[in-house]
């Protein structure tokens, strides 16, 4: 082997491992579920984080917010509707939703555990994608010690030509966590430090 042929490989091989390290981020931040039409609880709106640990803060002051997003949708179109049932763990924390994709036909101000929803979309505003928010939940934390899980009890979707779309929880059953603050990720993912959190806000 010459050494021309030598530098060569040496070289081939250093670019492999530049790239395997460029990869290596977006692995991690792969989507939590890789199923189709899924539905989740996530922080964040490219849907890869499940879990956060966050500290409490002056009374009054959003924490941190979650959102409400349909992952890789395999119809083509423009969501025109669409109805659930989200509920969270009440440890005097609280839990309010800050915005909605739509116009909710059946919303009031949540109890203290659940949010209700059945809300119509404009027409041709909110096209399928791989990660589409619904609505964003803020949260008020006045205690870090015990863990708050979010779970979505049922949620059905329609797109603009009356098409429903049947969607599934990213837990796999109605009844187990999508998402959790303060506690183990219900999901397989990775969990994110409170800096990381902050740094999508700044």
């Amino acid at each position: 082997m010459t050494i021309c042929t030598m530098a060569t490989r040496f070289a081939a091989v250093r670019r492999t491992c530049f790239l395997l390290a460029l990869l290596a981020p977006l692995t991690a931040a792969a989507q939590v579920d890789p199923d189709a039409d899924g539905i989740g609880i996530y922080f964040d709106t490219a849907a890869t984080l499940t879990s956060v640990t966050a500290p409490v803060i002056p009374p009054g002051e959003v924490q941190l917010s979650a959102w409400l997003v349909a992952t890789r949708m395999s119809v083509p179109g423009f969501i025109r509707h669409f109805e659930g049932v989200v509920e969270w763990d009440y440890a005097d924390n609280v839990v309010f939703r800050g915005m909605s994709a739509g116009f909710d036909m059946c919303w009031e101000m949540p109890v203290s555990y659940r949010d209700v929803m059945c809300t119509d979309v404009e027409h041709g505003t909110l096209a399928t994608g791989d990660a589409v928010v619904l609505v964003r939940y803020d949260v008020l934390l006045y205690d870090d010690q015990v863990p708050v899980r979010f779970y979505i009890r049922e949620f059905r979707l329609w797109l603009d030509a009356g098409a429903e779309v049947a969607q599934h929880p990213s837990s796999g059953d109605w009844n187990l966590p999508v998402a959790v603050i303060n506690g183990p990720a219900p999901v397989a993912t990775r969990g994110a430090a409170w800096g990381s959190v902050k740094s999508l806000f700044r």
